[in-house]
């Protein structure tokens, strides 16, 4: 869950690529103050991470993160 911050509105996406705020995500122009993970959250998050690490172990290799950023039409998450 994602809550609005009034300190910075219509950022750009380039001021955001080249300098993220600490718990922040860019969201149609504006910051957004990024929540922290639920303890039920964590969990399925290891959960789902782990089984990606060992699917991807035996299928292709690479390497699974998790918190890394992640960029979508609309919003980036940091």
């Amino acid at each position: 869950m994602v809550t609005a911050t009034l300190e910075a509105k219509n950022f750009s996406l380039e001021e955001f690529i080249i300098n993220p705020p600490d718990s922040m995500e860019w969201v149609n122009g504006e910051l957004l103050e990024k929540q922290s993970i639920t303890f039920k959250g964590g969990r399925i998050q290891l959960r789902l991470g782990s089984l990606w690490r060992e699917f991807a172990k035996l299928n292709f290799g690479g390497e699974v993160c998790v918190e890394t950023p992640c960029r979508t039409l609309k919003q980036i998450h940091c």
